[in-house]
C-alpha cells in the first residue's frame, strides 16, 4: 500500500514513479523515521567501513585484470554470516561466473587453524568457484577498509569499487533483498553506476556478536 507523502515532499519538480536504485531494485518514492521507527542501530546495522574506491595495491589478492573480483569478508564465529553466504552462493548461480570470488575468514593473532575452520568456512568451500581464506591478524580486512562480517567488494577489471555492503536485509536474514540483487546486477554488468547498501553482521574488531556482547578484545 502506497504511503501518502504529500506533505513530507512539498510542490517542487519530481519526477514519476515507478522509483528504483540504479540497478533498477524497486524502492519507496520516500523514506521516513517511521520505515525505521523499530530499528536498533547498534545491535542490527554492522560498522559499513571505508572501503577504497581502488583497488588497495598491498593487497595479498590478485588484483582484477580480465574479470571483476568480488571479496567478501568474514568472522568464523557469527552465525548471522551464514545467511550471507547462502545468498552469495545464489548471486554465484545467477551471476553466471562472471567474477573471481574470494572469502577471506578472520584470523586474529595467536589463534590456530580450529578458530577459523568453522562450520561457516565449510560452507563458504562448498560454493563452486569460491576461493576461501584465512585473513591473518586480519591484515584484508583493514586494506580494504572493511569492519563487518558478510561485507561484500566488488571491484571491476579496471580496479574500482562497484559494490560495497551488505547482501542480506537483517542479521542473519536469508531470502530476496536490494543489496544481493543490486550485486547481481553489477556482476552481470547491467548496473550503470557503484551502489552501497548496509551490512548487517558481527565485528571484524571484536569477538562480540553484538556491542551488549562485546566484552574482550584482540590484537589484530
Amino acid at each position: 500500500m502506497a504511503k501518502d507523502v504529500s506533505d513530507r515532499v512539498g510542490k517542487g519538480v519530481e519526477r514519476t514513479g515507478p522509483f528504483t536504485t540504479v540497478s533498477g531494485v524497486p524502492i519507496e518514492r520516500l523514506y521516513t523515521p517511521e520505515d525505521i521507527a523499530d530499528l536498533d542501530y547498534e545491535k542490527e546495522l554492522g560498522d559499513p567501513g571505508q572501503p577504497p574506491a581502488i583497488w588497495p595495491l598491498d593487497s595479498g589478492i590478485p588484483r582484477p585484470t580480465g574479470s571483476p573480483v568480488l571479496v567478501m569478508m568474514v568472522h568464523p564465529h557469527c552465525s548471522c554470516t551464514g545467511a550471507s553466504l547462502e545468498e552469495l552462493a545464489r548471486a554465484m548461480v545467477r551471476g553466471q561466473g562472471k567474477a573471481e570470488v574470494y572469502v577471506l575468514f578472520l584470523k586474529p593473532a595467536g589463534l590456530g587453524q580450529e578458530w577459523v575452520k568453522t562450520k561457516l568456512w565449510s560452507r563458504a568451500a562448498e560454493i563452486p568457484g569460491v576461493s576461501v581464506l584465512a585473513d591473518d591478524r586480519g591484515n584484508e580486512a583493514r586494506r580494504f577498509g572493511v569492519a563487518t562480517s558478510g561485507h561484500v567488494l566488488l571491484y571491476d577489471r579496471g580496479g574500482s569499487l562497484r559494490f560495497s555492503g551488505g547482501i542480506t536485509d537483517a542479521r542473519g536474514h536469508a531470502g530476496d533483498n536490494p543489496g544481493a540483487e543490486a550485486l547481481v546486477k553489477q556482476l552481470l554488468g547491467a548496473a550503470p553506476a557503484p551502489e552501497r547498501f548496509f551490512v548487517f553482521g558481527c565485528s571484524l574488531r571484536d569477538p562480540g556478536r553484538s556491542p551488549a556482547e562485546r566484552t574482550e578484545r584482540w590484537t589484530l
